[in-house]
Parts: structure tokens; C-alpha cells; sequence
């Protein structure tokens, strides 16, 4: 096979591929070939109509009729030579839109055998085939993820090749050897030595790969591990290499299996240089080679069109159509792009994801999804993404990759983040689960007392930007924008409980990041929030300049970039603290940002004029993120240029600019989203834009949460519009495209504490003004930091929605003890019998930020479908349960019994309370229920 480089000739190129395709030249009688008897050309089968038989014409149409079932049915029963059955089951087999081309391989495998054995065509196929399957087994023997490759790309592949077709063969080879010690090495050999099959100018080079090949090559033994297993295989095919002309080494391209066989090769390339952008200038060669190989065989094929830059729609069905009269056209782009959401997000969870929770990307890779995927379970709810989202997470945490709640390997800040960072969005998904609150009090502690510290000038900062679990590196003693990433468990953790370390780990970093923004020192003007701190002397310039530190590419000055950790976390922090001071310095750089808006000074890298443009340009969104937050009005100029922001100015919904760029996103190329993603941290799926329509506030769902309010029971067809919240008030337009009423629950996040009414009626013409006075009211009492009011919702039609305080209420604690049970907490020594006693355990929590006095647990067994009540098992009292102000998680266990005299469907119910009567951060987790069947057998 040859790859046409970008230099060469097409004559030069048409040359090679003759003198490498020649050794395919061969008729049965040993005279000429003009060519091979079928080839692909658009997608169709093109060639001799052999022999002028009906029958092999009529599979011939079969199969570019896309009949592949149809087509080896009558592969089978239709008078055809055993040849000619292989050649057309080997067509359906490398067709690119046959489902599946095991079967059809298989099937060409048996014929060619059964082939008269002085067959040369035969022979010449059934080795194209062998070839195909071996090559397969020994890629996927190490990579099961790998499905129909021929041929692996390494890194240097392509160099390495180029190199030895200019003549520069040592060279080349001694590339090629830097992986002589992996386990793809004989197939990068291999595959190189293909380049050079049938050129006399390479004969001595190509006998000396082979002779490579066959001394990596194993020998038999009973020792041999799946991947040796597998290169065995390789070794007669090398044999009839050396024995016979026609004999490959991979499948030719005037192959019918070509294009089968490019495709995974093709997408592994693309991926590459996808995610490794200029770092692998040969993986976008590598695709280019290839896909203009490809391209002319089958242009019509969905993936080919996709891979080669064409858009392909898919979902029409998921925009609402016919629209209802009267139904806002936001509302339209909102339920389409969350049902688009939810159908990619559905697929991960319940397609590609493992009995482990795992996605195949590796966990670090895996756990990104969440940054894009957790949006609409968390705004909206979704149980079945939920339920993945769980999965992936104890998967990530039971895997012994976290120790001490941070990844055990030691590496950079931004990597070694990441699976304890992205999983701890679990805090605002399952609001109050101990189970994950205690996850990341582990993370906390760890942050707290190893990866961070308060330096010489009473400073917290991360003590390195290499670190593991159990080590911080002396190597980058900075701390660097990236870190946003590593404390957001911590930030979560003092957002949920407000313990005092938590908070003080939170507040302190982001207020020694507020204080490096306001200085003027290493260059660095005032005002900008710098690329790294260094731990002991503050320095700003890392080893290089204040803007390029000199620690990799991902940690320069980014403030469109790697700044929102580090602005999120201020946010969070001033909404936990109220400490105004953490904020000066975002206030200081959005005034730079406004300095320099409307200006087109520059200068060199550094100066101010450089560093105020790049600042002005992600301005608007760190505005409008600063104006949700707080409610000052100061940079509303900034956020007005903001997408969220004019709306959220102005209050009109013919402000908002909808969905637009994330549905232009999701609307083409779902293959790219689900099934060709090659790297988990790669699916390129933006949900962002529901955020601040959904919730009032666009602040990334990474972040602790800043949302006003979140639904629940809405279903994919319910969109809202927050037009305005504070702290005594939301204001919404909400809408349904269901034909009956719903009844959604409405969480409430941000509201002081009071008595509060909930307002809704219907508002045709968007004007905020209920069209009638015929309007559903509900009073209620907020008591608690995440409550929830449920209510009606007409079908198609347009309603508004308020909240609003009518009296106020005691302000809520800084500080509150948290009860907490969940339903793993309660389980049962075994399998319930009839009149058999057996024991049971539960087990409390407190996750709160101070002690719960005289606490109390209740466990009931309650007979399903009965009027009888509850039976009472048992009762646990505790004087005190201490909150876990070391960072260390407690917990109380008691035990209870229980003997069934009733069989039946029971609900066994746990209940935990205080007897004190000090209120708690959320009593929707203080109870816990589990099911169990006691069957009619008497125990012992």
C-alpha cells in the first residue's frame, strides 16, 4: 500500500502504486491482468461482468443496493463458483455501510478455502482476508477498543517511511526503533515494510525489515501471553511473504477490503492531530494520505462525508414541529438542544459505558464529560443520565486511582486534577448524599494539609503544580491558574457545609489571587490576574515572563482560558463569606478590561496594552458572571455585550439570543459526538447556553452552584426563561410542549428565608403582565438553603412565573449541623424469612458545620398495600454527633431487630432528627428507604 505525500507527482505517485500493487498482477493462467475484476467507484461495485453470469450480476446489484442480508443469502443458494462467492462476500465485508463485516469475512474465509487449489485468485483473496483478520486480532489484543484496524499509526510511522523513501534508510530505521520495546513495534515494521514490497530500488531494505519482523516474531510456546498469541499468528503469513509474489503484507488498495481496512487507521489519525493540534504535524498527513484514498470509493458514505468536512444533519425529529401557536421561539431552541443533550448523554450511559462505570477513555478522560454532560441532569433532571453519572463516578472512586481522595500518580496540576475535580459536581447533583459529600472531605483534607499552604506574606496558595495525593514536587514550586480545578472539592465542600478549613481553603486562596491581580511586580501590570504565583517569594515570572511562566503551554496567561477557575472561585467564595475583598481583584481587571474596550493600542507581549486587549475580549462573560453573583450594577456597560447579559440587562426576551451556537454545534455529525469519539475528553458537546436561561445564572456548572432556581419533573419538553432574581424574589417565563398539564417542582437556591408566594399565569405577548386575574397562588415557607414548591403548568401555552417574599424570616446560620442518611446506610444481615429474627444496621452522618445535639433515628418496617401501619424495629439515641471539623468524616452506626410475621412487599425506613430543635442545611437526606420481599418459608 502507498500513501500519496504532499510533494509528489501524481505520476510519481501512479508509478509506485504500480510497483507496489504489481505483485497483484497475476491472472489464474499467469498471463496480464489489466486489473482487478471489481473495484469500488462511488460507492458502487464497478468491473468485469464475470463471465457474463446472471448470477454474480445479481449480487452485484444486491450490494450496491445496500441488500448486504439479501446479497450473502443468495451468495449461497445462486450457482457461483467458490471464488466467486468469496470475492462478493468479501465486497459486503468492506463495504462501508454493510453493519458488520466479521460475518461476511467468516463466510469469504470458508469459500476461498473451498476453492480448487491451484486457484490463484483464490489464493490471492483468502490472503487478503488472513491478512485483514490477523492484523485485526493483534491490534485489538491490545487495545480492545480498536475494532477493524489492519495497522496501528504510531508516531514515527509517517517520519520514519518518508525518510526511507528519500533514500535515507538507517535513519529512518533507527526512528522506527525507538519503540522497539512496545508492543506495537512488529506492526510498525510491518506496516513500513508494506511501503517498500515490489520496488526493486528497496529490495535490500525490505528484506531487512523482514528480517526484523522475524526476529521479533514469537515462537510457539504455552507461555505466550494474548498479544504473543497474536503476533504468532503473524508468522506463516510472513512465510508465504518471502515464498510467494502475490503474497501481502496489508491490504492493497485495489482491494475491495481497502477501505474497510483504512477506515479505523484514518480516524486514529484524525483524532490525533485533533486533540495534539501542531504537536503531530504527521497525524494530519497521515488523515490527508488516506482520506484521498478513501474519498473517491465511497463519497455517499455518512462517515466519509463526516470525516471529510461535510455537515451531516440527524435528530429533525427532536424540534418540536408543528410549532404551537403562540410558543416563543427560545422556547423552541431550548427543548431541541435538550433533547438533542439528552439523546448524546443517554447513549454514553447506557451504550459505551462498562459494568465498571467507565467510558473507555481512561478515568482522567472519562470524568470530562461531566463538564458538559452534567448540565441537564443537574438543571433539569434526567434520572437515566443520573443514574449513569453515579456510575461513572463510584466507578472513578472505587477504581484505586484516588488515595486520600486525589489521584495517587504524580503529575502536572491540570491532569492530576482531574478525576477528583470534574466527579465533584456530585455535590450539586445528589444535594446532601453523604456518601459523596465525605468523597471529597477526603479531597479537602488533603488540599488543606498538603497541597496548599499560607506562605511569608499570609498567603494561601498551592505549593507546587505537580502533585499526587501523597507528594507535592519541588520542581514547579507555582501555583497556577490551573489549580481552580484541583480546589474546586474543597470550594464545593465549604459551599455546602460552610466547615471552617473548608472555608478558609476557599476564601484564602481566592483572596491571595484577588491580592496577585491588584499588584504590580515581574512586569506584570496592575489589574491582571497573573499565569502562576510562586509559593515562596510571590514571585510572578515563574522561570520565563509573567505571561509565559515557563512550565508548558498550559499555563500561560489565559484570560479567556484557564481564568474562569480562578474567577469561579472567587464568585463561590464571596457568596459563601460575604467577604467583598476576595473580588477586587476581577473588579480591577473588568476596569482594565473597560480601559481598553474601545481602544486599539497593543504592544509588545506584556505590556498593558497587550495584557488590557486580551482581558477586554473575555470581559463580557466575566461581567455578566460578577453581575449574577452579586447584583452590582458597576460593569453592567461589560455585560451588555455579553450574549446572557443584554438579556439579563434588559429583561426582554427579544434580547435573548437563544441557542443558537450550541444547536449549530449539535445539529450535524452525532457520530463525532457518540460512536467515532476516540478520546473521552474530546466529545465536543456545548450545553452551556442553558444555564443562564434555565437556572438565571451562566456561571459554569463545574463552579459551585450560583443558580436561582432549578426543575425538576419537567421532562424534555418544558423550557423556562429567568428574566430577573434577587434575594426576596425570581421572576421566570416558563413553558411547556406536552398536551396535558405537568407538575414541576421548582428548587429554590438563593432566596433568603421567609414566607414566600409563588405566583403563575398565562403571558401570551412575553410582556412580564399575567393576561387575567386568573392566576395560581401558592404560599409557602422557605426554611432551608435548597427548598422546593411544586405547581401546575398548562400545556402550549405561555405562562409567567414569580416568587416573592411576603415576609421575612430568621437569616440562616452561617454554620448548621446536617443529618444525613442514605439508602446504602441501611441494610439487613441477609435475606428476610418469615418469623425468623435478624438483625439490621444503620449508619448516620453529619456533613453539617457544627455539632447535632441529642440525635435521634427511628427504623419502620412498613407492609406495602396495608392499612395496618408501621411496625417500629428500633430506636438509636446519641447525645452528640460531632460535624467533621478535622476534615475526617463522622458517622454513627446502631443496630436493630427484626422478625416478619407478615409476608409481603415491605419498605424498611430509616429516619434521623435532632431533638434540639437547631435547624439543619437540608433535611431532604434524613431519611432512607430500602425494599425487601419477605416470602411465605418460616425460617429457622
Amino acid at each position: 500500500m502507498i500513501f500519496e505525500r504532499p510533494d509528489w507527482s501524481k505520476a510519481k505517485l501512479g508509478a509506485m502504486v504500480a510497483l507496489i500493487c504489481g505483485c497483484l498482477s497475476a491472472r489464474l493462467d499467469g498471463g496480464p491482468q489489466l486489473g482487478p475484476i471489481l473495484s469500488w467507484q462511488e460507492g458502487r461495485l464497478v468491473g468485469e461482468a464475470r463471465y457474463g453470469s446472471a448470477a454474480f450480476k445479481q449480487v452485484v446489484a444486491l450490494i450496491n443496493g445496500y441488500h448486504f442480508d439479501e446479497a450473502m443469502g443468495q451468495v449461497e443458494q445462486l450457482d457461483l463458483s467458490n471464488t466467486d462467492r468469496g470475492l462478493l462476500a468479501i465486497a459486503v465485508a468492506g463495504h462501508l455501510d454493510a453493519p458488520s463485516a466479521d460475518r461476511a469475512l467468516k463466510a469469504a474465509e470458508t469459500y476461498l478455502r473451498g476453492a480448487p487449489e491451484d486457484s490463484m485468485e483464490a489464493r490471492r483473496l483468502l490472503n487478503q482476508v488472513e491478512v485483514y483478520q490477523a492484523l485485526n486480532r493483534l491490534v485489538m489484543s491490545w487495545d480492545q477498543s480498536l475494532p477493524g484496524h489492519t495497522w496501528v499509526p504510531t508516531g514515527y510511522l509517517l517520519p520514519a517511511r518518508d525518510l526511507i523513501l528519500d533514500g535515507h534508510f538507517e535513519q529512518g530505521f533507527q526512528m522506527l526503533q525507538r519503540d522497539k520495546h512496545q508492543p506495537f513495534y512488529v506492526l510498525t515494521i510491518w506496516q513500513t515494510a508494506s511501503f517498500l514490497a515490489g520496488d526493486d530500488r528497496f529490495a535490500g531494505e525490505y528484506q531487512r525489515l523482514l528480517d526484523e519482523i522475524d526476529s521479533f516474531l514469537p515462537r510457539q510456546s504455552d507461555r505466550l501471553d494474548k498479544v504473543g498469541q497474536s503476533q504468532l499468528a503473524l508468522r506463516p503469513l510472513l512465510k508465504k511473504v518471502r515464498q510467494y509474489e502475490w503474497a501481502v503484507l496489508t491490504i492493497p488498495p485495489d482491494s475491495l477490503l481497502f477501505p474497510r481496512a483504512m477506515l479505523e487507521p484514518m480516524k486514529t489519525y484524525y483524532w490525533w492531530y485533533r486533540q495534539m493540534g501542531g504537536e503531530r504535524p504527521m497525524a494530519r498527513q497521515g488523515f490527508e494520505e488516506i482520506k484521498n484514498q478513501i474519498m473517491p470509493k465511497f463519497p455517499d458514505s455518512v462517515l466519509v462525508k463526516i470525516y471529510t468536512g461535510q455537515k451531516v444533519p440527524w435528530g429533525k425529529e427532536l424540534r418540536p414541529d408543528p410549532v404551537p401557536a403562540g410558543a416563543p421561539a427560545w422556547a423552541v431552541d431550548q427543548v431541541e438542544l435538550q433533547r438533542r443533550a439528552n439523546q448524546v448523554v443517554r447513549w454514553w450511559f447506557t451504550v459505551r459505558q462498562a459494568p465498571d462505570g467507565s467510558l473507555g477513555g481512561g478515568w482522567e478522560d472519562d470524568v470530562e464529560i461531566l463538564r458538559h454532560f452534567a448540565v441537564t441532569p443537574i438543571v433539569l433532571g434526567n434520572s437515566v443520565i443520573e443514574s449513569g453519572i453515579r456510575r461513572l463516578i463510584d466507578g472513578v472512586w472505587a477504581s484505586g486511582q484516588l488515595v486520600n481522595g486525589y489521584d495517587r500518580v504524580l503529575k502536572d496540576i491540570e491532569h492530576s486534577s482531574e478525576m477528583s475535580g470534574d466527579t465533584s459536581i456530585a455535590i450539586a447533583m445528589d444535594y446532601g448524599d453523604p456518601l459523596y459529600f465525605e468523597h471529597f472531605l477526603k479531597t479537602t483534607k488533603t488540599i488543606f494539609e498538603l497541597h496548599t499552604g499560607v506562605n511569608q506574606f499570609g498567603h494561601r496558595h498551592y505549593r507546587s503544580a505537580v502533585l499526587s495525593a501523597t507528594e507535592v514536587s519541588p520542581s514547579h514550586p507555582f501555583d497556577t491558574n490551573y489549580a481552580g480545578r484541583a480546589i474546586r472539592p474543597a470550594a464545593m465542600v465549604a459551599w455546602y457545609s460552610r466547615i471552617p478549613s473548608a472555608v478558609e481553603v476557599l476564601n484564602g486562596w481566592s483572596k491571595s489571587w484577588s491580592d496577585a491581580a491588584l499588584a504590580e511586580r515581574d512586569g506584570k501590570p496592575a489589574g491582571i490576574i497573573p499565569a502562576v504565583v510562586a509559593f515562596d517569594d510571590e514571585s510572578l515570572k515563574g522561570r520565563q515572563t509573567w505571561w509565559d511562566p515557563g512550565i508548558g503551554s498550559l499555563y500561560t496567561f489565559q484570560p479567556g482560558g484557564t481564568q474562569d477557575e480562578v474567577i469561579g472561585k472567587m464568585l463561590a467564595a464571596y457568596l459563601v463569606g460575604k467577604d467583598d475583598a476576595v473580588l477586587e481583584g476581577l473588579r480591577a481587571q473588568l476596569k482594565v478590561a473597560r480601559a481598553y474596550r474601545n481602544k486599539s493600542v497593543d504592544g509588545p507581549e506584556g505590556s498593558p496594552g497587550w495584557a488590557g486587549r486580551l482581558v477586554a475580549a473575555s470581559a463580557p462573560w466575566m461581567a455578566t458572571w460578577y453581575r449574577t453573583v452579586t447584583g452590582d450594577t458597576q460593569f453592567d456597560d461589560l455585560v451588555a455585550l455579553d450574549g446572557f447579559g443584554k438579556f439579563l440587562l434588559s429583561g426582554d426576551p427579544k434580547d435573548f439570543l437563544g441557542h443558537s451556537g450550541d444547536l449549530n454545534r449539535v445539529r450535524t455529525n452525532l457520530p463525532m459526538i457518540t460512536s467515532e469519539v476516540r478520546g473521552t475528553d474530546r466529545v465536543a458537546m456545548s450545553t452551556g447556553s442553558l444555564l443562564g436561561p434555565v437556572t438565571g445564572s451562566p456561571v459554569r456548572i463545574t463552579e459551585p452552584p450560583t443558580f436561582a432556581v432549578t426543575w425538576r419533573d419537567v421532562g424534555s419538553d418544558f423550557a423556562a426563561l429567568v428574566r430577573d432574581f434577587n434575594a426576596t424574589s425570581v421572576h421566570a417565563w416558563v413553558y411547556t410542549f406536552t398536551d396535558k398539564p405537568i407538575q414541576p417542582r421548582l428548587r429554590l437556591w438563593r432566596l433568603d428565608p421567609g414566607l414566600y408566594e409563588l405566583r403563575i399565569g398565562a403571558d401570551s405577548d412575553s410582556d412580564g403582565n399575567w393576561d387575567s386575574t386568573d392566576i395560581q397562588t401558592i404560599t409557602f415557607e422557605r426554611t432551608e438553603r435548597l427548598s422546593e414548591i411544586q405547581f401546575e403548568l398548562q400545556p402550549m401555552e405561555l405562562s409567567y412565573l414569580e416568587v416573592v417574599q411576603i415576609k421575612a424570616g430568621p437569616p440562616f446560620s452561617m454554620r448548621m449541623p446536617d443529618l444525613a442518611i442514605a439508602y446504602r446506610d441501611l441494610k439487613l444481615d441477609g435475606r428476610p424469612l418469615l418469623g425468623r429474627a435478624m438483625k439490621g444496621q444503620v449508619v448516620v452522618h453529619n456533613i453539617g458545620s457544627l455539632d447535632a445535639e441529642n440525635v435521634r433515628v427511628d427504623v419502620h418496617a412498613i407492609l406495602k398495600g396495608s392499612d395496618e401501619g408501621s411496625e417500629h424495629l428500633g430506636e438509636l439515641k446519641l447525645r452528640r454527633l460531632a460535624y467533621p471539623s478535622d476534615l475526617v468524616a463522622k458517622t454513627t452506626a446502631g443496630q436493630f431487630v427484626w422478625k416478619p410475621k407478615v409476608p409481603g412487599a415491605y419498605i424498611i425506613e430509616a429516619a434521623v432528627r435532632s431533638g434540639d430543635g437547631v435547624a439543619e442545611i437540608y433535611t431532604g437526606n434524613n431519611v432512607a428507604r430500602i425494599e425487601v420481599t419477605v416470602d411465605s418459608s418460616l425460617g429457622d
